[in-house]
């Protein structure tokens, strides 16, 4: 690298490359012999290859090997800069179960620097592709295409991931003489380092596909290099033989590789980033490296590698995740051997707000049936965030009849013109959303799963709303026509289902974790997914033999939960039958050891965000033990700051918004055994001052099987009605039945209330259905006495004959009614009643609302049906005006 830009607090890994007779012979960066050094260490300091920008200004960095001194890298370190970040592929493909490594297989670029480690990395839709950071890949889950939003800094970059399904036919041939390798077959490593080995399924005709998001390793000896999940640690001199299996290909491992691990010291540590900038709330990575003879390798979390904070500012979540806990400085001491070797990272936290929350795109048009993510941006403090769900994003659309908000995917529902709102941390964005016929745009243009190069829908199944057909012939990513689904009815996907697909193709759990739940779906001919049959009850999953390592049992919500026995490690294969149908690639299941040294919590939630008055609380808190193990559910205690007015938290685990305001609380894992009760976590929870909610309709008069429109919670701010995110259920589900989404079916006669709460607020809504005896109700002004101002209302009621010999009353809201049934009367259409209200004092103004209720039931039964109505009265004219 000749001269590169960077911004205080960045870090950078130069490469030296060795030249001996103007011939190259090779790259020599992690060898452990190289001093490097700075012409100006206030400006630029290296720590071995790693250079963190600290100051203003220019520096020179030259590495020494032997005695020879490298030509200079320039550095100059600025306060901004104008250089956009992008990634080296704006497509990346893969197959499911693949997985790609950021900065090997590709890599984020800024000027001529590669931040590829430093950036985070947000999948939109992560059921298509998802984020591992234990190996910061990419892993394929399910056919379909997604954008990856990178960002580091203020800069974001976008990578289209495009996933493909793996044919029946490779299937089949893994299955029957498929070979598993492993790579890098041999590899030395000194005590105390790690490496992520890569794992390849491979048929007899050359076909290779990346597996090692799949891959149980096992060591001939845990003593020298024990596996943690997907990574070999290096404990004690000696050579091992590491194999792999892989669903793919049963009962057959790799072939083994070897690791020897020297007896050469780890002579220096190396710490990305240098320097942490961060706003109270705020979570950063560290990547902790080793070098020795052997070459630099990253560490694995053990008990002579202490990583502690200082001050209260900040504090660490394991050993590679720092969290900012108030405003101030702090600094993470990494301590290797008990002191042999040390390194120092300055922490400074700043109690920042969230400014400019953007959602993208401002407009975008999709067909009904389709759904389409949404970016969603905020900054603060100088940094670029992706805002999502599990970190406080609030996502609704305006007006759910036309579109609706599912698992964080917008999916157009009927013809229309609505809004889709994104709120966050008291901001608030918005977009334009057309909601068009199928047909009516090119699918591969814009639709939202179906990428223009690949052609590749991701439309799952079971979020599909309504009717419709929508087809596109295409060329798909590997070169061979197909045609993509055609959605005929709600819920149902066209294509030959051939068999059941695991959604994961190996879980590592701990043997003393919690039930993980498993998740089956149909795999249709082309590979993509059909119906999530998780909860099926002619469902059957069985291990392929009998353990004593783990259980399946249904769950509370009927999925089948694979839940370890705490007694003994090992690997146990899973296999689906549905009918006919079975899973042609079992599911994994790895039980192990899991230590407290480099396991986090995290929280869900990451950030809460109350309205003064409302509660909330945490949805979930779980042990990350990291290395690509599962992360499991814990016990925990939440714990305010002693100072605090903000908030309270009960002993029921619920936090009270007293006043508005922001506060860092803290969340502590509560484990019996004590294995992990050390463990610590932040909740930033921001109180914005009161609302005023509103739900709408208000009341709402139905007949017997009809659906309501979408009922929404809406906030009043300055004069706009915005919806917000509420949970919105009925009363009385014998009488309305939610349908999703705020939208319910009337399915029996009766009065009953909508119910909508957000964020501790609660508001209702009135709804009476109506069967037969209120066909048709006509309404008019009967006595009008002028002198006292007094008043009736007359109305004309048609019910059905099948309802039986009827009788009638109407009365005042508030009123008692009179014990005096009407009789119906016979007519050609049904049967018909007069009826006249008592009198009502109409001395009050335009404005007012007279409230009515007419009762209806069989003569001489107790079956009474309700039928409510609403007027005023416009004294000029002597008019009425129903506002039902």
């Amino acid at each position: 690298d000749k001269s590169i830009r960077m911004m205080p607090g960045e870090t950078v890994q130069f490469k030296l490359h060795g030249f001996k007779e103007g011939k190259s012979v090779g790259l020599l960066t992690g060898m452990g012999n190289i001093a490097w050094n700075s012409s100006d260490p206030a400006i630029a300091s290296p720590q071995g290859p790693v250079t963190t920008a600290n100051a203003l200004g220019k520096a020179d960095i030259t590495a020494t090997l032997n005695g020879v001194v490298s030509a200079p890298a320039g550095v100059e370190v600025v306060a901004t800069i104008d250089e956009k970040l992008g990634p080296t592929d704006n497509v990346i493909k893969m197959m499911v179960g693949e997985s790609r490594l950021v900065g090997k297989d590709f890599a984020l670029i800024r000027g001529n620097v590669d931040f590829s480690m430093q950036c985070t990395v947000t999948p939109l839709v992560p059921d298509i592709c998802a984020y591992d950071p234990s190996r910061h890949a990419l892993v394929g889950k399910t056919p379909g295409a997604t954008d990856v939003i990178f960002t580091m800094g203020d800069k974001k970059a976008v990578m289209r991931a495009v996933v493909g399904g793996v044919d029946a036919e490779t299937v089949q041939k893994l299955r029957e003489s498929g070979k598993v390798l492993v790579e890098p077959a041999v590899v030395t490593l000194s005590a105390g380092q790690m490496i992520a080995p890569s794992v390849y399924a491979v048929t007899d005709d050359g076909i290779r596909l990346e597996r090692t998001n799949g891959a149980i390793f096992r060591s001939t000896d845990p003593e020298i290099v024990e596996v943690r999940g997907l990574w070999l640690c290096a404990k004690k001199p000696g050579t091992v033989a590491i194999s792999a299996q892989i669903p793919d290909v049963p009962g057959r491992a790799s072939e083994a590789a070897s690791v020897t691990v020297d007896a050469n010291p780890i002579s220096e540590l190396v710490v990305e980033p240098g320097m942490i900038q961060m706003s109270t709330g705020d979570k950063s990575n560290l990547f902790i490296q080793g070098r020795s003879a052997s070459g630099l390798r990253r560490m694995f979390e053990q008990p002579a590698l202490k990583v502690t904070s200082d001050g209260p500012a900040a504090a660490m979540n394991g050993i590679t995740l720092v969290e900012a806990r108030s405003a101030g400085k702090a600094n993470i001491n990494v301590d290797w051997n008990g002191g042999q070797l040390k390194k120092q990272i300055p922490v400074q936290v700043d109690d920042n707000p969230y400014s400019d929350l953007v959602i993208d795109p401002l407009t975008a048009t999709v067909a009904v049936g389709e759904g389409r993510a949404y970016q969603v941006t905020a900054k603060r403090g100088g940094r670029l965030y992706v805002i999502q769900p599990d970190t406080g994003l609030e996502l609704t659309t305006k007006d759910p009849n036309i579109a609706v908000v599912q698992n964080g995917l917008v999916f157009g529902r009927s013809v229309g013109r609505t809004s889709v709102i994104a709120r966050f941390a008291g901001l608030v964005s918005e977009g334009i959303l057309e909601v068009v016929e199928p047909g009516t745009i090119p699918a591969s243009v814009e639709a939202a799963y179906i990428d223009p190069d690949a052609a590749v829908v991701y439309r799952p199944a079971d979020t599909i709303l309504d009717g419709g057909v929508v087809g596109v012939t295409s060329t798909d990513i590997f070169g061979e026509d197909a045609v993509l689904p055609y959605v005929t009815e709600p819920g149902v996907v066209n294509g030959t289902v051939v068999g059941l697909r695991f959604m994961d193709s190996a879980l590592r759990l701990s043997k003393t974790g919690s039930a993980v739940a498993v998740e089956v779906f149909e795999e249709l001919a082309d590979g993509r997914l059909g119906r999530n049959v998780s909860a099926d009850p002619e469902l059957k999953l069985d291990f392929n033999r009998s353990t004593t390592t783990a259980e399946l049992s249904r769950g509370a919500d009927g999925r089948y939960v694979v839940r370890p026995l705490g007694e003994k490690r090992g690997t146990v294969l899973v296999n689906a039958t549905l009918g006919p149908l079975t899973s042609a690639v079992p599911l994994a299941i790895n039980i192990g050891d899991v230590s407290a040294d480099g396991a986090s919590l995290d929280v869900f939630p990451g950030l809460l965000y109350l309205v003064a008055g409302g509660s909330g609380t945490l949805d979930a808190a779980q042990v990350n033990p990291g290395n690509g193990t599962m992360p499991f559910d814990v016990a925990y205690e939440i714990v305010p700051p002693a100072d605090n007015s903000i908030v309270s938290v009960g002993t029921d685990g619920q936090i009270r918004a007293n006043a508005p305001g922001n506060v860092t609380l803290v969340v502590k894992a509560v484990d019996p055994a004590g294995t992990f009760s050390g463990l610590t976590a932040t909740l930033p929870v921001t109180v914005s001052p009161r609302l005023n909610l509103k739900i709408t309709p208000q009341t709402l008069t139905i007949r017997d099987g009809e659906t309501t429109p979408a009922f929404v919670v809406s906030s009043i701010e300055n004069g706009a009605e915005r919806p917000v995110a509420a949970d919105i259920d009925s009363t009385d589900s014998s009488v309305l039945a939610s349908m999703g989404n705020g939208i319910f079916q009337a399915v029996g006669p009766g009065k009953t209330q909508v119910w909508g709460s957000y964020m501790g607020n609660e508001l209702y809504a009135d709804v009476t259905v109506i069967g037969e005896r209120y066909l048709k109700v006509e309404s008019e002004l009967g006595s009008d006495d002028s002198v006292t101002g007094e008043f009736s209302i007359r109305f004309s009621v048609l019910a059905s004959k099948d309802e039986g010999a009827l009788e009638y009353r109407v009365y005042q809201e508030g009123q008692a009614p009179s014990d005096v049934w009407m009789p119906a009367s016979p007519a050609p259409d049904g049967q018909v009643i007069s009826i006249e209200s008592p009198k009502i004092d109409g001395r009050f103004g335009n404005d007012h609302v007279y409230r009515l209720i007419i009762e209806s039931r069989t003569r001489g039964q107790q079956n009474i049906q309700q039928y409510p109505c609403s007027f005023r009265l416009f004294h000029q004219g002597r008019q009425l005006q129903n506002v039902n």
